[in-house]
C-alpha cells in the first residue's frame, strides 16, 4: 500500500509498505481503508520542525529516541494525519461492522496511509449519501470545538472574540452564533481568511496588522470589552497577552490553539491575575460523543462547513499539500487529501 513518510524537515516521500493486520490477541479493532483525510494545524509541527535540532519539542510530540537511534528521521509511516474518513474493511469489533463508512482516529496520528488499524472507541459511523464525504470529515474537527464549548456557560447576549481565523477559528465563530452570542468579532492577519468569516457567521472582522484590535473591541462593545475570547492560533505567546487585553474583568479566555512550548513566565500573568480572568484550556474531544453530535449538526445543516473546505489534492501530491497549508496562501483553509 501507499503511505506518506516524512523523511526530513519539510520533506516527504510516498512509500510502499505492507498493509497492517488486525491484532490477533484481542477484540475491538477495525481496519480502515482511507477515502479522505484532512490536514490540521496540529499536523504541521511534524512537517515543519527540525526535531533533531529541537529535541524537547520532539519529546513532547513523539517521545524519546530509542536506544541506538541518532535521529528522529524518518518519522513513523503515516505521520501526521488524524482527521480521517474511510471504509471499514475488516473488524473484530461487536460495535463496528465491515462496510461501515466512518470517521476513524488512527494511532499516533498516523493516518496518512491507505490502510490503518485502530480501536473501536476511536470510530463512529457516518450516513451514506447525505452530504459530501468531505463535509462529513469535518465532524472530527467540529467535535473538538463542541468539546471546548461544552466547558462554557450560557452565551446568549455575550460579546465574543475569536483570535485566529484558520479552520478551527472559523468553526468557533459558527458555533458561537448557534449558541446565541450577540457579537462575534474575529481577528487574523490574512484578509483571504477574514473574507470567509462572515459566511461562518462572524459579525465583525479585524485585520490585526492594519487595525488596533483593542480599540476595535472597545468600539464594537461600547467599552464593555469581550465576555469571551477564544485563542485559536497557538504556537506563540503573544496571542495570549492579546486575549488578556481584549477580555473584560471577570471574563473568560478559552485556550484552544496548541502551544508548542511552555510559556512559563513569558505571558502577562499579572494582568491575567488582576482582571480575575477565568482561563479554560481545551484539547481533544470525547471522540464518539462529540464527533457524532458534530456529524448530526452537519448532516442536518445546523452547521455549514462548506466555506472552509478550500483545497483538495491526491495522495501523490502530499508534499504540495503540506507546503500550501504551511504557507497559508491562496485562501487556503481546510486541505483535503484524496486516497
Amino acid at each position: 500500500m501507499k503511505a506518506v513518510q516524512i523523511i526530513s524537515p519539510k520533506s516527504i516521500e510516498i512509500v510502499e509498505t505492507k498493509e497492517p493486520q488486525l491484532p490477533s490477541n484481542g477484540n475491538g479493532f477495525v481496519k480502515v481503508r482511507m477515502l479522505r483525510g484532512c490536514l490540521c494545524g496540529s499536523d504541521m509541527p511534524f512537517f515543519s520542525l527540525n526535531f533533531d535540532r529541537e529535541p524537547e519539542r520532539a519529546k513532547s510530540l513523539i517521545g524519546e529516541l530509542e536506544s541506538g537511534q541518532d535521529s528522529y528521521y524518518p518519522l513513523l509511516i503515516g505521520q501526521s494525519m488524524h482527521e480521517c474518513v474511510g471504509r471499514i474493511v475488516e473488524s473484530n469489533s461487536d460495535q463496528i461492522k465491515v462496510g461501515t463508512l466512518a470517521i476513524a482516529g488512527p494511532p499516533k496520528m498516523s493516518g496518512f496511509q491507505e490502510y490503518f488499524c485502530t480501536r473501536e472507541e476511536s470510530v463512529f459511523p457516518l450516513p451514506e449519501g447525505s452530504v459530501p464525504v468531505e463535509q462529513l470529515l469535518m465532524s472530527q474537527p467540529l467535535g473538538t470545538v463542541i468539546w471546548a464549548m461544552r466547558k462554557l456557560g450560557n452565551l446568549f447576549h455575550s460579546d465574543c472574540v475569536v483570535v485566529g481565523q484558520g479552520p478551527m477559528g472559523q468553526l468557533f465563530a459558527h458555533m458561537l452564533s448557534n449558541l446565541g452570542a450577540r457579537t462575534i468579532t474575529v481577528m487574523d492577519k490574512i484578509d483571504e481568511r477574514l473574507s470567509v468569516s462572515p459566511k461562518m457567521r462572524a459579525t465583525h472582522t479585524v485585520n490585526v496588522d492594519r487595525h488596533d484590535p483593542i480599540g476595535a473591541i472597545k468600539e464594537i462593545t461600547d467599552g464593555r470589552m469581550a465576555d469571551l475570547v477564544v485563542e485559536a492560533v497557538g504556537h506563540e505567546q503573544d496571542t495570549i497577552d492579546l486575549c488578556t487585553a481584549l477580555v473584560k474583568r471577570q471574563g473568560t479566555i478559552l485556550g484552544f490553539g496548541v502551544p508548542e512550548v511552555s510559556y512559563g513566565t513569558k505571558i502577562n500573568y499579572r494582568e491575567l491575575f488582576r482582571k480575575n480572568i477565568t482561563f479554560i484550556g481545551s484539547v481533544g474531544p470525547e471522540y464518539r460523543r462529540d464527533g457524532s453530535l458534530a456529524r448530526d449538526m452537519i448532516v442536518q445543516n445546523r452547521v455549514n462547513v462548506s466555506p472552509i473546505i478550500t483545497h483538495s489534492y491526491p495522495l501523490e501530491d502530499a508534499q504540495i499539500a503540506y507546503e500550501q497549508f504551511a504557507n497559508r496562501k491562496n485562501g487556503i483553509l481546510k486541505v483535503i487529501i484524496e486516497f
